[in-house]
């Protein structure tokens, strides 16, 4: 029996701060994966079928006697071809993806970060995200000699129950419900917290020219609490658009905006705060292309992505404070910066990078794939009230995928 391994997102802790993003092995071409995953549920398959029909004809023939001809109503069978919706079989991708970090300049930042995924579709509209990621060998951060050892002790599992309603009445706007959890997990009650989500999205991307492939408004509520001994909890409402387009010469890009309102209670507060507004936006850009045809099964691609990730503005002043827990949870890149800002008040905090990558897949079958990639990530390894000390970080894995 085949092992099943998957590919999707993975976790990282720096600086006591954890950001869920793109997996490596597809760096590049998600977007263009996104945009295909939706034509498929608005376009399902279809397999060809032969039918007999039931065809009633008037034929003329002669009368008992022979003397006259009579219209007679006859009937007869024929059997014919036509294409009907192919019937729903569960189906879904399970894999495995490791990735090896070195260290960012002077920063040891290097670390080791397998990440497992299930990704089930189990009725026609019902989808479920399964993930578990782990860190191993984590340093906290800074300058060599001064970092800290983790001693591995970070995990997060997460999981989401998507619905795909289709049109909206009588409209082309798709509409989709998501609901999920994730624990954040440092195996020591004050910092095990849990947050939940349910968000729609209602796409207008049909009424948009060709090249937008993606615009959809999306409320979201948020719930984080501590599930030991810590108190607290936090509130989150969003109301947030989220855009991809087509671009020249295989380009693609993303721009998501965000309006957020959080409250919070006990350890939740932020730089002593009950409250905060915050205006957020993801600007990246992806391209793909194939670089060499070794076979059939087997060839090179490089792949970039790129841009702010993300940009995060609030109306409360403080230090030490990181965007909200649903932007570092769906940042493109793996690493948030090293370490904060040592400026005392700052309302602004953003991260920009360029990913490029050199990827070899090997395609075993039309369920089991695999690949190995290089790449070099060069961002900010300071974020708050200002950015600085960019760096290259050289970065490579593996992963491995099947389908079923």
């Amino acid at each position: 029996m085949k092992e099943k391994f998957l590919l999707l997102s993975m976790v990282l802790l720096i600086s006591n701060s954890v950001v869920m993003a793109t997996d490596n092995s597809n760096i590049g071409k998600t977007m263009k994966k996104s945009y295909e995953k939706k034509l498929a549920l608005e376009n399902p398959e279809t397999i060809e079928i032969e039918e007999e029909v039931v065809i009633e004809e008037i034929v003329p023939m002669r009368s008992e006697k022979g003397k006259e001809m009579v219209n007679t109503p006859m009937a007869r069978v024929e059997t014919r071809k036509k294409r009907v919706p192919k019937p729903f079989e569960p189906n879904g991708t399970i894999g495995f993806t490791q990735t090896f970090y070195g260290n960012s300049g002077k920063y040891k930042t290097a670390t080791a970060h397998p990440s497992l995924t299930l990704d089930y579709n189990f009725a026609p509209k019902w989808s479920v995200t399964l993930e578990f990621d782990r860190l191993m060998n984590m340093y906290s951060g800074g300058y060599d000699g001064e970092e800290d050892q983790a001693n591995n002790n970070f995990s997060s599992p997460q999981g989401q129950l998507t619905y795909s309603h289709g049109k909206l009445w009588d409209t082309d706007i798709l509409w989709t419900t998501n609901v999920g959890a994730r624990q954040y997990n440092y195996f020591t009650d004050t910092t095990n917290s849990v947050y939940t989500w349910v968000n729609m999205e209602f796409d207008f991307y049909k009424y948009m020219p060709d090249w937008v492939t993606k615009f959809a408004l999306m409320p979201m509520y948020n719930y984080g609490f501590y599930p030991n001994s810590s108190s607290g909890h936090m509130n989150h409402a969003s109301l947030n658009l989220l855009t991809q387009y087509k671009l020249p010469a295989g380009w693609s890009l993303q721009v998501d905006a965000f309006f957020f309102k959080e409250f919070y209670n006990g350890d939740f507060e932020v730089s002593g705060h009950e409250e905060a507004n915050y205006f957020s936006f993801y600007a990246w850009l992806e391209y793909s292309k194939e670089l060499y045809k070794f076979t059939d099964k087997t060839n090179l691609e490089f792949n970039f992505a790129g841009g702010f990730d993300p940009y995060t503005v609030s109306n409360k002043r403080g230090t030490g404070w990181a965007p909200p827990f649903w932007l570092l949870s769906n940042s493109y890149e793996w690493l948030s910066p090293t370490v904060t800002s040592s400026d005392e008040n700052y309302n602004s905090i953003w991260t920009a990078f360029a990913l490029p990558q050199l990827q070899v897949n090997y395609k075993y079958s039309d369920s089991l794939s695999m690949n190995m990639f290089v790449q070099v990530k060069y961002s900010n390894q300071v974020w708050g009230g200002n950015q600085k000390d960019w760096e290259l970080q050289p970065q490579g894995g593996f992963g491995i995928s099947y389908n079923f």
